[in-house]
């Protein structure tokens, strides 16, 4: 599978618009050949938003990245409810988005696993998050992309939304749309 058919299978939500951020794992031989490539994803997407950057390398030559759309990021993010939560958590909100994405891949870096507020800048409505912190990933209504713990239907109208977008987004790309094309019509 190519990195722009990866792009597409695990970030389309992100590229269209509907979703503020995906992480998704690259292989790579090194950092160096990694941001070689984030690089290129920058130089070809930032003019629409859209932005990459490497979060830590991982075992088995594989990196994860952030994949964000910068103006749905910052305005999801700092909505009152996701503002106070990630505050609270300690975030930078003060300082702006870029320290607050520094932090985040900070705390990626200092544990062995997904800091769990990850859901917050995922797009996940934040009654999940909340219950996922609180219950410890138990006791949850149902799962979709994530567990739900808020308003069920609402989560699970949201996943559906999202996955009706990566199956359009892949028909379109699998037709010969580039991931730019992608970004402008999905």
């Amino acid at each position: 599978m190519s990195y722009d058919e990866l792009i597409v299978r695990h970030c389309s939500a992100t590229l269209a618009g509907i979703k503020p951020s995906n992480l998704v794992t690259l292989t790579c031989e090194s950092c160096e050949e990694a941001d070689r490539k984030i690089s290129v994803f920058n130089q070809l997407l930032n003019s629409e938003g859209i932005y990459f950057r490497r979060i830590k390398f991982l075992r088995n030559s594989r990196v994860l990245v952030f994949v964000y759309n910068k103006s749905n990021l910052e305005n999801h993010i700092f909505q009152d409810e996701e503002y106070s939560f990630i505050d609270g958590l300690g975030y930078p909100v003060a300082f702006g988005l870029n320290a607050v994405i520094d932090e985040l891949q900070q705390r990626f870096l200092e544990i062995d696993s997904v800091p769990h507020e990850i859901g917050v800048f995922l797009g996940y409505p934040i009654s999940d998050v909340r219950g996922f912190i609180e219950n410890n990933g138990c006791n949850f209504k149902c799962a979709c992309r994530w567990k739900v713990y808020g308003d069920e239907q609402y989560s699970l109208e949201l996943c559906q939304k999202y996955c009706e977008c990566e199956k359009r987004c892949l028909a379109k790309f699998k037709n010969g749309f580039s991931l730019r094309q992608l970004c402008r019509q999905a």
